[in-house]
C-alpha cells in the first residue's frame, strides 16, 4: 500500500539488541517475497529502507490537537489501479460467494461481500486479468496471499486445516500458468 512501516527488532534476531527489543524507527518496503524455511513452510522476506526525518511529516509538539478529531494531513501513495469493474462482474458472477469455501458475507439490504484474490500477485507481475483472479471470503484472501494454502492444477485446493474442491462457475477458469507460479 505505500505506508511506512515501524520496525521493532528483538535480542533473538540478527542485527537485534543484545537484550529484549529496540524500535528502529520507520521504513518503506521495497520488495516481498516468499521462500522456503528451515522446517518447509513458506515464510515471507522483505526488503526495507529506512525513511529519514526528512521523508516524515510530524506534527509538533506543543500543537494543541482536537480532543473530538484528529488532525488530517496529506499524504501521498503510490497504488496500483486494479480493473474494478471486472473484479465486479466476477463478484456477481459467483453471488458475493467464496470459490473455496462457499461462504457469503450478507451485508444490509440483501448485499453481499467478497474479494477478489490475485493468485500471482500484481507486486509479484501478476496480471490484473480475469484468469488470474479467485473470488474469495475475506480469510482465504488473506490465506492465499500469505502462502497458507495450496492450489493445484487439478481444480483442488488445501489449507492446514482444511481443503476442497475449488468452485469455478462456466465462464471463468484460472489459468494453470498462475496457479503454477502460485506454488513456486
Amino acid at each position: 500500500s505505500g505506508f511506512p512501516v515501524r520496525v521493532v527488532r528483538g535480542h533473538q534476531v540478527e542485527k537485534g539488541p543484545t537484550s529484549g527489543y529496540r524500535y528502529d524507527g520507520l521504513y518503506t518496503v521495497i520488495d516481498a517475497f516468499k521462500e522456503p524455511s528451515i522446517d518447509g513452510p513458506l515464510i515471507w522476506r522483505f526488503r526495507m529502507v529506512p525513511l529519514s526525518l526528512d521523508d516524515v511529516t510530524q506534527p509538533k509538539e506543543s500543537e494543541d490537537l482536537p480532543r473530538t478529531a484528529p488532525k488530517i494531513v496529506r499524504t501521498t501513495v503510490q497504488r496500483r489501479v486494479r480493473n474494478t469493474a471486472m473484479i465486479s462482474a466476477l463478484k456477481s458472477l459467483y453471488n458475493d460467494t467464496c470459490q473455496l469455501c462457499n461462504l457469503r458475507i450478507n451485508l444490509q439490504e440483501g448485499r453481499g461481500y467478497s474479494e477478489g484474490a490475485h493468485v500471482q500477485p500484481l507486486s509479484q507481475g501478476g496480471p490484473d486479468v480475469r484468469e488470474n483472479i479467485l473470488i474469495l471470503c475475506p480469510n482465504h484472501h488473506v490465506m492465499l496471499d500469505k502462502g497458507a494454502l495450496a492450489l493445484r492444477n487439478d481444480g483442488t485446493w488445501s489449507s492446514e486445516h482444511e481443503s476442497g474442491e475449488i468452485y469455478f462457475h462456466r465462464k471463468h477458469r484460472i489459468s494453470d500458468e498462475f496457479i503454477m507460479f502460485h506454488q513456486k
